[in-house]
């Protein structure tokens, strides 16, 4: 988990995530994650205002150790008073470290 707050002159910024992951084979992880950012605390209008909040879950598998894997995410993204209408993603990529 984290969390973050911020302030710009007048505004204050808010955002936290938690995160949860498992890994029931040795190649494989699966995780969970909830997500949420409120630009403008005290500004809840139009996109500059609106809080988003994501809903992840996702897998990995491991190539080689910890340097090489596959990953694939479902992202759903929601925003305050339909400001942004919700949507969600499907993100696959892979990843090397050397």
């Amino acid at each position: 988990t984290e969390l973050l707050a911020g302030q710009d002159g007048d505004i204050e910024r808010r955002g936290y995530y938690a995160l949860a992951a498992y890994r029931p084979l040795p190649r494989l992880e699966a995780a969970v994650r909830f997500d949420t950012w409120d630009p403008h605390d005290a500004l809840h209008v139009g996109l500059a205002g609106a809080r988003e909040r994501d809903y992840v879950a996702g897998l990995s598998y491991l190539l080689d150790g910890q340097t090489a894997k596959l990953q694939i995410n479902f992202v759903h993204k929601t925003f305050a008073d339909d400001a942004v209408p919700s949507r969600s993603l499907l993100l696959m990529n892979g990843q090397v470290a050397w």
